[in-house]
């Protein structure tokens, strides 16, 4: 089974560096505030989706990831067998975003888009995101109601 979680208000508490627009959560994303991050509920389903060898784990993330971010994740034990992200200078919507990240990574991987979503779920917080899967046929979780 291949587990799928989100960062932001999923499996990490980032409330404090959140602004109104993209461009102030580029403003506010320091090394600083990014190590003042806390684990939510859900990180420990991360983590026990990581103990079992049956399982595989993804991080599938709308931010930019950078050294920091992987150093919390590392110090945090969230790390999951992939990571995808934002690449710097993309401004798709999260959920377009993500549906392109995870058909990309289904192809490289030689999986049918049914195979993939036959074996996979999504924890995620944004409704969109939750749309735009959920229509592709992808399972989705509703972070908000765990």
């Amino acid at each position: 089974m291949l587990y799928i979680f989100d960062l932001d208000a999923t499996t990490v508490d980032s409330s404090h560096r959140q602004g109104a627009t993209l461009d102030e959560w580029k403003r506010l994303n320091t090394p600083t505030n990014i190590a003042m991050d806390k684990p939510m509920a859900l990180a420990h389903t991360l983590r026990w989706a990581k103990k079992n060898p049956r399982h595989t784990t993804m991080i599938c993330t709308s931010r930019v990831l950078g050294d920091a971010d992987m150093d919390w994740l590392r110090k945090h034990d969230m790390l999951a067998d992939y990571i995808l992200h934002r690449v710097e200078g993309d401004n798709t919507s999260c959920g377009w975003l993500k549906l392109k990240a995870l058909n990309n990574w289904r192809k490289r991987k030689g999986l049918t888009w049914r195979g993939f979503t036959e074996d996979a779920v999504i924890y995620d917080d944004n409704e969109e995101v939750l749309h735009v899967l959920g229509n592709a046929g992808l399972p989705v979780v509703d972070a908000k109601t765990q």
